[in-house]
């Protein structure tokens, strides 16, 4: 085989061209003897003498090495910098090139139930429902606040908002959410990450929210330390759909983007 391998190599039209070089520098099959692949000088190029010198170990360290950069320069998405081994063999890279992950992207999901007794506060905010109802919760149950706070936690994989202030504590008990965020602010920037943008989308039937957006933006802006045209903030119905359609509740996504400082 390996003399087929070597053959193959020298002749024109078959697989040694030039291009296949870095491809041949990775493949096992082709390099198992490996003193036999190319001459030194082919078609006008260097073959790295590391592949004519017969050891196979080296040869096997160059690869991995190769390997590595060739990747990152290529497909950096495929390199992990922890709990590679348990990812397919095909997608993972050793060594750590988180470095190179600029950006981090998390999605925050919350839903509280609408109940008389209670202020209706989103945002920061707090509104007039048609039937004198707000949103229940442990805290004041902010449900634009909370999206946003677990899509920064997530872009980070910290956990949740549960996490950090749980219901069963009751230090947080009737909490301002603003008051929270804040936190969960102050908790990316201390691990090297700024916020670049914020998109969210509140949904529910009633009341109007388009009168109050932009006190809601300034209100995120502030806490965040963000310009407000970097955040989003839509209101939606869901057509008289599920919890928020029979207005048993109000929900909200938010998506945010860190880079790292």
């Amino acid at each position: 085989m390996s003399i087929i391998n070597g053959v193959t190599r020298l002749i024109p039209g078959t697989l040694g061209d030039i291009n296949s070089l870095v491809s041949e520098s990775h493949n096992n099959g082709l390099l198992e003897y490996p003193q036999y692949t190319r001459p030194a000088k082919f078609r006008g190029m260097e073959v790295p003498g590391i592949l004519l010198s017969g050891n196979h170990k080296e040869i096997n360290d160059w690869r991995e090495r190769e390997m590595i950069k060739r990747t990152s320069d290529r497909r950096n998405d495929l390199i992990l910098s922890k709990d590679f081994k348990n990812a397919p063999v095909s997608k993972r890279i050793k060594g750590d090139k988180n470095d190179s992950m600029r950006f981090r992207i998390g999605n925050g999901y919350d839903i509280h139930q609408l109940v008389k007794g209670r202020d209706l506060i989103i945002g920061g905010v707090k509104l007039s429902h048609p039937d004198n109802i707000g949103l229940d919760g442990h805290s004041d149950a902010d449900v634009l606040s909370h999206a946003i706070m677990d899509a920064l936690l997530g872009a980070l994989s910290l956990g949740d908002i549960g996490k950090y202030f749980p219901p069963t504590d009751e230090k947080w008990k009737n909490a301002d959410s603003l008051v929270l965020l804040s936190k969960v602010v102050e908790l990316v920037k201390n691990q090297g990450w700024e916020i670049t943008n914020i998109d969210s989308v509140i949904v529910a039937e009633r009341p109007k929210f388009k009168p109050h957006i932009e006190l809601m933006k300034n209100n995120i802006s502030k806490i965040t330390e963000i310009d407000k045209d970097l955040i989003g903030i839509k209101a939606t119905t869901n057509e008289k759909l599920g919890p928020e359609g029979r207005e048993e509740g109000i929900s909200c996504h938010a998506v945010a983007l860190l880079e790292q400082k």
